[in-house]
């Protein structure tokens, strides 16, 4: 909804349309309307006055674009240029904005209402951004409120933000773009129907009181993404970079859709989300503390008790090139669970007696490979042969750590790759050790989970290709890859 604020406000301002440097606001703002009406904007006003400021006050503004579905209405809008920095302009509104959405599916109008306090926009693109323009938007609250409960789809939309703080400029020549936007606090509570099942409803309610970032950094952006041209371009030179960040925070979810007849609690502590393009290799990265769900099931529909998960903390990252190079680069998948729990009511039904052990389970996966790509991501679709895409030139399983009821297994080791051929071939070894597992496969045999001669035939393949450990029920295995072929501890499995 931000970006339909700000979508709306920069339309209000003309954003883009004007920069003639010596335009006064009221001459810009005549000749930017005639502009975009000539588009289809349809934007008008019941009066307008010029005050001592030289600002401009337009009053009663209505917009309804002709291709947008959506009806725009201020009571005034008021565009004052700025003392303090020549050439940008100061642009209130109205404490309540309306939009007005009409689907073009016979579903009935929606109304939605911005309720501002302290809203203050400022730009440059009004006068003379001269093709670097600059918007920015503070608020000391926002609200956003609409819907109807009986509405076939949005049945009621409440989202509450303190302290706003948005900023975006761009230029046009070099096409790069930097954008901000955060709250102190963010709140936000709706709920939404299925207009072909009546009674089905979701609602969904989150709070971050400690506030949420996000942002966006772009350089040499595309102009036309859907040009491979351009795209291959952008991602040998260009570079993207997203990064969102929040506070600690709540949220609940209820339905009775009979697909999903639950009601989900969550609570959890700050976290960040990553994601770059740069130097024509993509990046991904999430970092969260402890987790916890609360999820209560509609027992007349879901024959299940109410149950808890817990979670201490979750990373991932994931790297991989998108464009060729001369040299070889690194791909990586590596993630973190760390300290999974679920709850006693879980494990009343599969353990009551608690024969299983309940330690928190923890998972540790690093895998890396060094690739060379031959052809950039976006003409993949168009290369006939899988194999003149690119290459793989070594695999490595850096680390793997699962610990899950009793069960320990452990991995590392890698394979280089011989591209020589018409297929790639592995050469190389992984070592894998297991321990516990024949205790935890005795246990659900004895508690009727699993049956005796399916543990049988496990246990006999694990014997054909592994070698007992040190210790009591342990065992590890030597994964070999030589000369086309896969070997268990000298054993061939292929």
């Amino acid at each position: 909804m931000k970006h339909l604020l700000l979508s709306s406000a920069a339309a209000l301002a003309l954003t883009g349309i004007v920069h003639a440097q010596n335009l006064s606001v009221q001459s810009a703002v005549e000749e930017g309307i005639a502009q975009i009406n000539e588009d289809g904007a349809n934007l008008t006003y019941q009066s307008s006055s010029v005050g001592a400021d030289n600002s401009l006050t337009l009053r009663n503004v209505r917009m309804e674009p002709d291709d947008a579905g959506l009806v725009l209405e201020a009571e005034f809008v008021k565009l004052t240029p700025s003392t303090e920095s020549p050439g940008d302009v100061v642009i209130t509104v109205a404490d309540v904005v309306t939009l007005t959405g009409e689907p073009e599916d016979d579903m009935p109008p929606v109304t939605v209402t911005l309720a501002s306090s302290g809203l203050e926009i400022t730009t440059n693109w009004v006068l003379n951004a001269a093709g670097k323009g600059m918007l920015s938007a503070v608020a000391d609250s926002l609200k956003v409120s609409g819907g109807d409960p009986d509405h076939p789809v949005l049945k009621g939309l409440l989202l509450e933000q303190s302290d706003l703080n948005i900023s975006l400029d761009f230029d046009e020549e070099t096409r790069d773009a930097n954008a901000s936007y955060s709250a102190s606090s963010f709140d936000m509570d709706y709920t939404i129907g299925d207009p072909l099942e009546p009674e089905v409803e979701i609602r969904s309610v989150a709070s971050t009181p400690d506030g949420l970032s996000i942002l966006f950094e772009g350089r040499s952006l595309p102009e036309n993404p859907d040009s491979d041209a351009e795209m291959t371009a952008f991602l040998e030179t260009g570079s993207v970079l997203f990064r969102a960040e929040g506070g600690a925070g709540t949220s609940r979810l209820v339905s009775n859709s009979p697909e999903m007849p639950v009601t989900i609690e969550a609570e959890g502590s700050a976290g960040t989300a990553e994601f770059s393009l740069m130097d024509g290799n993509f990046a991904m990265a999430f970092d969260y503390g402890n987790i916890s769900y609360l999820i209560t099931p509609d027992v007349s529909q879901v024959p299940f008790p109410p149950f808890d998960v817990a979670v201490a903390a979750m990373n991932m990252n994931i790297a991989m090139p998108l464009s060729p190079a001369e040299e070889t680069r690194q791909a990586q998948i590596a993630m973190t669970i760390s300290e999974l729990e679920v709850g006693d009511s879980v494990w009343a039904m599969i353990d009551s007696a608690g024969k299983i052990p309940r330690d928190p389970a923890t998972l540790e996966l690093d895998l890396t490979a060094d690739v060379k790509l031959n052809v950039p991501v976006s003409e993949i679709d168009d290369t006939p042969n899988p194999m003149e895409v690119g290459e793989a030139q070594s695999v490595d399983l850096n680390r793997l750590f699962l610990s899950l009821g009793g069960v320990l297994l452990q991995g590392e080791g890698g394979v280089t790759i011989d591209n020589s051929g018409p297929f790639p071939i592995p050469n190389g070894a992984v070592d894998i050790s297991l321990s516990g597992a024949q205790g935890l496969a005795n246990t659900l045999v004895e508690l009727g989970l699993i049956d005796q001669m399916q543990v049988g035939m496990a246990m006999g393949m694990m014997m054909a290709f592994a070698q007992p450990g040190t210790e009591p029920d342990s065992f590890t295995s030597k994964i070999e890859f030589k000369d086309g072929s896969i070997l268990a501890n000298g054993q061939p499995i292929q």
